[in-house]
């Protein structure tokens, strides 16, 4: 469980690893996070990332603490103390066959790479799997690890993130 507590800066906390297997590969992970305390204001952000020494990509679960629901995004971060663009999203949970917000219990997420592209997937129990957004592989980052991790911005004090468990295969497959 990651505890991330807000410093008053922008700065994405990681767990992570180094990508053991080379193209066709998957990295699938079951995380939630819950609000700890008093949340203020601002947005709490958990996900699944992709790394490549500077720059994260990562499917995201984002609560704006202002908003009625927690929404689904795919983020492009050029480095970790700098936000970067959405390249999908902000889609409200729950739209792809009933997965659920990671407010509401256990969130999967998986990143896939065939070796020309990676694809964000999104499932409601880990085994029945969408795909959300794809991109080529090298037109944003050519991953070298994977992780898991958040952040709180503007006036969010903290959050806890529960990682159920991830599970790296050598396979890129649906």
């Amino acid at each position: 469980m990651g505890h991330y507590q807000h410093n008053g800066s922008l700065n994405w906390q990681i767990l992570k690893q180094t990508n053991a297997f080379s193209a066709p590969y998957s990295i699938a992970a079951e995380f939630s996070q819950a609000v700890d305390g008093n949340a203020g204001g601002g947005a709490l952000v958990s996900g699944l990332y992709l790394f490549d020494g500077t720059k994260l990509e990562g499917i995201e679960c984002l609560t704006s603490l202002s908003a009625a629901a927690p929404s689904l995004r795919v983020e492009h971060i050029t480095n970790v103390t700098t936000d970067g663009s959405t390249v999908f999203g902000a889609t409200v949970f729950p739209t792809f066959n009933n997965t659920q917000s990671c407010l509401a219990g256990a969130f999967y997420a998986r990143w896939r790479n065939n070796g020309t592209t990676l694809f964000a997937d999104v499932s409601p129990d880990g085994a029945i799997w969408s795909n959300i957004y794809s991109e080529a592989v090298g037109s944003f980052i050519t991953p070298t690890s994977y992780g898991w991790g958040g952040l709180t911005e503007g006036g969010a004090n903290s959050m806890q993130i529960k990682l159920g468990g991830w599970l790296p295969t050598n396979s890129a497959t649906q």
